[in-house]
């Protein structure tokens, strides 16, 4: 079957009729409208980004405090696997043999589905 069949059979299948061309012109088109549509994006963001200025690029952008999570950390070495494994016992802490780093008291991970963004309302 030659592409034109191809085409021309799946058209027919979808209901697809186009005055302008097939529907892989069409989805050209199409592709060819969103790039130069990106191209036009990508030259306003240089143009806004030019001379590395980072006030031009981050200016308006809220302070952002971030606090210190941990006070002190510890490499702790191990003679053996065994040693490795009672001390995750120890601490309920769930190692493998790739864990670079554990926390103690073990924190539990955030699930991204879990985590909501919340403004504060401004005050009238």
């Amino acid at each position: 079957m030659s592409k034109d069949e191809v085409i021309q059979k799946y058209e027919t299948l979808v209901g697809f009729e186009s005055k302008t061309g097939t529907l892989f012109d069409v989805i050209a088109e199409e592709d060819k409208k969103k790039l130069e549509i990106s191209k036009e994006k990508l030259m306003e963001f240089k143009e806004k980004t030019s001379g590395n200025d980072w006030k031009k690029v981050w200016g308006g952008m809220p302070e952002v405090e971030q606090e210190d999570l941990y006070v002190k950390n510890l490499n702790v070495n191990f003679k053996t696997m065994e040693d490795y494994w009672k001390f995750g016992e120890l601490i309920g802490a769930s190692l493998t043999e790739r864990t670079k780093s554990v926390s103690f008291p073990v924190r539990e991970k955030n699930k991204i589905a879990n985590l909501v963004w919340l403004e504060k309302e401004e005050e009238k």
